[in-house]
């Protein structure tokens, strides 16, 4: 029978910290080391005592040899690195670890390590006392690393160090009768030096002895002078953890040889902040091959607490300071949903692997909204331009509502539409006026005399909206709500009609008379208190009792809110214009086409001017997203882009209740703003209906602040430090909303 050896392959990990590291838990990583222990029979590759009792053993049986993992932190003037030298039948082993403890490093395969040149030195550091006394476990700072990097300060150009602990999985079966019998010299005040061969030991020993002679003839109690110090908590439970060999050493590399010394001298002393009841001792040592792991130095028997002093990380203040290659932001992994949708949020790099990134796809949560939050210049215009690109290649419809300068959104989407999807109603131009008429239900057929009673009163609602944003700053009141709503319903159920139909039925007796008339017999129970509620608007000749005209005081109020219209020749011209010309929102949504409503704020510079039209536009698209819905079990979906909505208070307003049904009926709204305080009138709405947040680069802390909760574990930093054309993302998923940076997709 022929043994054959299995030696380690060790391989090379470098590891590239982030700005959010934390090291309170880096002992877990040396229980993971600890784990790959092997008593010496488990190393045979059958151990099965069956085998062995049945001489049945292979010709050739594989032994696999003790390994070990290393930890190496390379310092220059320039360059700070940290690497794992692990066998490759445990890099699994190590890198789930590592990712548990370290969820925001990068860790990647390299095939070498930072090297020293022939002339280095080289030095160990080892327990100055027995092993059973342990070292500071604090793992609420980063004193070592803190400590071991301040020599960066010191070091001259050319000059480079490099700290290399090598861990030793090992078995634990001797550990406590080592540690009770440290205990119970250190309490007999026998000395526990490491070094048990030296002078001062000796005088200790010897001293110890005569004192303790002399105690035994004294009659009165005698205080042992030696142990009045407690161990510390760190010590005594160290008795009950798991222990892992450990070798510590230093190398120090420099033109000059002072400069190693002392390099090396500094950086032994740096590891004096980790004293407690026991410390490390700096101490010569042979050459050794650290790239091989051959190495000579001493061993420290080591908690894995103790260790997770060893392995640690600087963080965002120490990695800043000394200018240590790191992720600036904190990595996330993607969840597998958000990789299969169709609109890219851009790319996510997550390890070192760049994932191309989308919304969820799922139909429902597909029409969910989205805010897009970030300055000027943050890139949103180009993003939306790329989000538009997805939408025409899924065959969806998308409507811009643009009333931000010159209308330059509108126009970098406009760059990526072709023709024959493409409606440009530009607003600054006659022939794309539309008419203030809700032309979408004069195309719909209902069924019943029911349905045409809903789908007028469907017209009637969003016309009071419409009206009340015509004057902002004072709104209708309930009896003037009731004349209108009057007026609104009995014109709205005959087909064809528009704001101007209603301003006669307010105005003029004789129009009111005939629309009255043309109430369906079947209707009139319904209609009955509108109908009473247009004849009490209706002036009675005192002498002939003939109907002669309208009270004034039932109808000017809301006439004078409409004649506000008449007071712009723009605004004039789209009350007077018929409603044949108008496009038809349902057609179009269903074709799939790319609307663009241009308001350009040259021809429309006041609040009113965009208030009135953007609620007449978004009261357009409600209406028409409702009839499909009652059309089509699954309409196409329409997303609809409102860049800086808070410039229309009154269609914020409407928003605020449309946004928690607009899912139903495949409509996504897509709202860009500086702030969200910005758009407060909506925001709870938004939240409560689900919608997905991005924070673009630049955007105020503020915004942070209002989601903090929600983008947990990001840190205010990480939305400071996001690169150009960077977004830290809150984006819902079927499991709750997942948190991540995506660089935003490129210009096309």
């Amino acid at each position: 029978m022929k043994i054959e050896l299995s030696k380690p392959n060790y391989i090379y990990l470098k590891i590239i910290p982030s700005t959010s590291i934390r090291n309170n838990d880096t002992y877990k990583i040396l229980q993971a080391i600890q784990s790959i222990y092997k008593p010496f029979l488990n190393r045979f590759t059958f151990y099965d005592y069956k085998q062995i009792l049945n001489k049945t053993l292979p010709d050739t049986i594989k032994f696999e040899l003790p390994c070990k993992v290393s930890y190496m932190i390379y310092i220059s003037k320039k360059t700070v690195e940290f690497y794992f030298i692990v066998d490759e039948r445990y890099k699994g082993v190590l890198k789930e670890a590592l990712s548990r403890v370290w969820s925001s490093v990068t860790i990647f395969s390299v095939d070498k390590l930072p090297k020293f040149s022939s002339d280095s030195m080289y030095k160990q550091l080892v327990y100055a006392k027995e092993d059973a006394l342990s070292l500071n476990v604090d793992r609420r700072d980063n004193d070592l690393i803190s400590n071991n990097l301040n020599i960066i300060d010191t070091l001259q150009q050319g000059d480079k160090v490099g700290i290399f602990y090598n861990f030793i999985p090992t078995n634990q079966y001797t550990w406590r009768a080592t540690f009770k019998n440290t205990v119970e010299k250190y309490k007999k005040g026998i000395p526990v030096d490491n070094n048990k061969i030296n002078v001062v030991y000796a005088f200790k020993s010897i001293f110890n002895e005569l004192y303790s002679t002399v105690n035994m003839f004294n009659t009165k109690p005698s205080i042992n002078i030696s142990s009045n110090n407690e161990l510390s908590k760190t010590t005594q439970n160290k008795g009950s953890e798991f222990i892992i060999n450990t070798q510590i050493a230093l190398i120090g590399d420099s033109h000059n040889k002072l400069n190693t010394i002392n390099n090396l001298r500094s950086l032994a002393n740096s590891f004096r902040s980790i004293d407690e009841d026991n410390y490390l001792k700096y101490k010569s040592t042979k050459k050794f091959n650290y790239i091989d792991l051959n190495i000579g130095t001493e061993l420290n028997k080591c908690s894995t607490k103790e260790c997770g002093n060893f392995l640690s990380l600087p963080g965002r203040e120490l990695l800043e300071r000394f200018e240590i290659e790191h992720i600036n932001t904190l990595e996330v992994e993607v969840p597998e949903e958000l990789r299969t949708g169709y609109i890219r949020l851009g790319c996510n790099t997550f390890k070192g692997n760049a994932i191309a990134t989308t919304m969820s796809k799922d139909k429902n949560l597909a029409n969910l909204g989205l805010v897009a939050l970030g300055p000027q210049g943050c890139g949103k215009s180009t993003y939306f331009a790329n989000y538009c690109k997805d939408v025409i290649t899924a065959g969806e419809s998308l409507i811009v509502i643009d009333f931000i300068k010159n209308c330059e959104l509108s126009e970098e989407i406009k760059n990526v539409v072709p023709k024959n999807k493409l409606i440009e109603l530009d607003l600054s131009k006659q022939e794309n006026m539309q008419s203030f008429s809700f032309n979408e239900v004069a195309n719909f057929n209902p069924r019943t005399g029911y349905e045409r009673l809903e789908v007028a009163n469907m017209q009637t609602q969003l016309l009071i909206a419409f009206i009340d944003a015509i004057n902002i700053d004072q709104k209708l009141s309930p009896r003037m709500r009731r004349s209108l709503a009057a007026a609104a319903n009995i014109v709205f159920i005959h087909s064809g009609m528009s704001m101007r139909n209603v301003y006669e039925c307010l105005s003029n007796h004789r129009k009111r008379l005939e629309y009255i008339a043309m109430v369906p017999e079947d209707m009139k129970l319904y209609l009955e208190d509108d109908i009473f509620n247009l004849d009490d608007m209706n002036e009675v000749d005192g002498k002939t009792g003939e109907i002669s005209g309208t009270k004034t005081s039932k109808s000017d109020f809301i006439l004078d809110r409409i004649n506000l219209l008449m007071e712009d020749i723009k605004l004039k011209y789209m009350f007077n214009k018929p409603m044949d010309s108008n496009i038809d929102f349902i057609k179009s949504m269903d074709q799939g086409k790319i609307i663009l409503i241009k308001i350009p704020d040259s021809k429309y510079p006041t609040v009113t001017h965009k208030n009135i039209l953007t609620t007449f536009f978004v009261s357009k698209i409600w209406l028409a997203s409702q009839l499909r819905g009652g059309m089509y079990k699954e309409p196409k979906r329409t997303h609809i882009i409102i860049d800086e909505v808070f410039q229309a208070p009154t269609a914020e307003f409407i928003l605020k209740d449309v946004l928690v049904q607009a899912r139903k009926f495949q409509t996504k709204f897509i709202f860009s703003a500086h702030y969200l305080s910005q758009i407060d009138t909506i925001k709870e709405a938004l939240k409560a209906s689900g919608s997905s947040y991005m924070l673009m680069q630049g955007t105020d802390k503020k915004n942070f602040e209002e989601l903090k909760e929600d983008l947990a574990p990001f840190e205010l930093q990480d939305l400071l430090n996001l690169k150009r054309y960077n977004s830290l993302n809150l984006i819902k998923t079927s499991n709750g909303y997942a948190k991540f940076i995506t660089a935003l997709p490129k210009p096309i």
